[in-house]
């Protein structure tokens, strides 16, 4: 080795450690001191000539933005979240919004215009969409910092008001449908902060916490026995902070996910996305019992870490029966029923919903590989339907590799009855023809 080698080493190593804490406070291979959240932006938007024009779209914004950042749409239109398709190489599935049935609504293709207003474009109207256009990337849906832009862009888009909203106030309707004031927006922004990511993950299919009951509002204000990562009093972080992202690819995928990162601690290098990239192998300290790190071989960091989902006072749906749907009040009217916490149990527009709230998860085994169920897959109506089935066993032959394990179930099984496509095959369109039992498998955990 070479002395200039040597010196570049020493270097790499120091700051290593100096970027670590030390092993003896925090037990074995842990890293308990998480990255601090992301810092200021290194420019004042606010002075920048070319923000204070009127815009009159989101597309004129984005060729504002473009005009510094070059490179911007281009990085977005390779990830995830403009595409809505990821390549699963386990099992060879195309996935993504795009391709996969959900629990909620059925899927893209039945209800496209709703789910596009959380598409990041600006005019995402139907199939003649260019997605290889550049200023139709929406640069404010991610680096709005006002709050405001997320409510007026999805009614701007002008989905209908019961997409959303089983009930509402007409008398509103004017203030929301407002076009936003662009170049206010443009001179702040920054950074996605959680509210900005939330403006879509904590509102997706149907309103707050409904799909996922870990992802809602209360996470805005969360206390640290909510979510001591991203509590104010806790260690406040962002979702970016462990969902690293670099050229707009975000690390983490819920279609590929995995049962256990082997890595360990790689907090400047690696994802964040897993426990183990911060916390490590083995993230009891020594002065715990070590039993508990022997644990973490075969039992994923979640299934003690998460013992109820829906925590924050915000209900998550847990049960839809769309064959319900439709049906009239005794005066022949449309009818809402609604429960204490003013969820619809009961409408002519959705028919029966049940809602629960600090709900005791479902415990699996998970090997990493799920299989998702897609458009055009052959389905059985005679029979419960599994929209993304978990693999894996206490049986496993890899099980000394420790990748089949349980895990916690973050996210509610939601059961349906749905409408079906004859022959049994879910399909485009889907008919209302008939119906069976749908459930919505486990998620793998995040």
């Amino acid at each position: 080795m070479t002395w200039r080698r040597f010196c570049t080493a020493l270097f790499i190593a120091v700051a290593t450690v100096a970027l670590a804490a030390s092993p003896e406070a925090l037990g074995s291979d842990a890293e308990k001191v998480l990255p601090s959240a992301s810092p200021a932006s290194t420019a004042d938007h606010s002075t920048f000539e070319i923000l204070k024009n009127t815009f009159d779209t989101g597309r004129e914004v984005t060729k504002a933005c473009l005009s510094c950042h070059n490179q911007a749409a281009k990085q977005v239109h390779a990830s995830t979240h403009w595409t809505w398709e990821v390549a699963n190489g386990k099992t060879g599935h195309l996935l993504g919004k795009k391709n996969v049935i959900n629990n909620m609504l059925i899927s893209v293709s039945a209800n496209g215009p709703y789910c596009a207003r959380c598409h990041i474009s600006n005019e995402w109207n139907g199939e003649d969409f260019d997605f290889t256009a550049e200023d139709q990337v929406d640069c404010l849906t991610c680096h709005d910092t006002t709050g405001t832009y997320a409510l007026k862009r999805n009614h701007f888009l002008r989905a209908k008001c019961s997409a959303c909203h089983v009930t509402f106030d007409k008398s509103l309707a004017r203030d929301v449908v407002r076009k936003p004031v662009f170049n206010e927006l443009a001179q702040k922004v920054g950074k996605p902060s959680i509210a900005t990511c939330g403006s879509c993950h904590f509102e997706s299919d149907g309103g707050d916490g409904v799909k996922h009951g870990d992802l809602d509002t209360s996470l805005l204000t969360a206390k640290r026995d909510l979510d001591v990562h991203m509590a104010k009093d806790g260690f406040d972080l962002t979702c970016i902070t462990c969902h690293k992202t670099e050229r707009h690819l975000t690390r983490g995928s819920y279609y590929v996910p995995k049962a256990k990162d082997t890595r360990g601690v790689d907090v400047v290098g690696g994802s964040r996305a897993t426990c183990e990239s911060c916390h490590g192998q083995a993230p009891h300290p020594e002065t715990a019992n070590q039993k508990l790190n022997d644990h973490v071989d075969r039992i994923a960091c979640q299934t003690c870490h998460i013992p109820a989902l829906a925590r924050g006072g915000v209900p998550t749906k847990t049960y839809w029966d769309w064959s319900t749907a439709g049906q009239l009040g005794d005066d022949g009217k449309e009818f809402v029923e609604l429960n204490d916490k003013g969820r619809a149990v009961n409408s002519t527009q959705r028919g029966i919903g049940r809602w629960a709230e600090n709900l005791t998860p479902e415990y699996v085994w998970f090997n990493g590989k799920v299989e998702h169920l897609g458009l055009g897959d052959t389905v059985d109506p005679e029979n419960v339907v599994l929209l993304n089935v978990l693999g894996g066993s206490p049986d496993d032959p890899d099980r000394a590799s420790g990748r089949s394990r349980p895990c916690a179930v973050n996210s509610p099984s939601t059961r349906q009855t749905r409408p079906w496509s004859p022959p049994a095959c879910m399909e485009k369109p889907l008919i209302p023809s008939g119906k069976h039992s749908i459930e919505k498998n486990p998620s793998p955990p995040r």
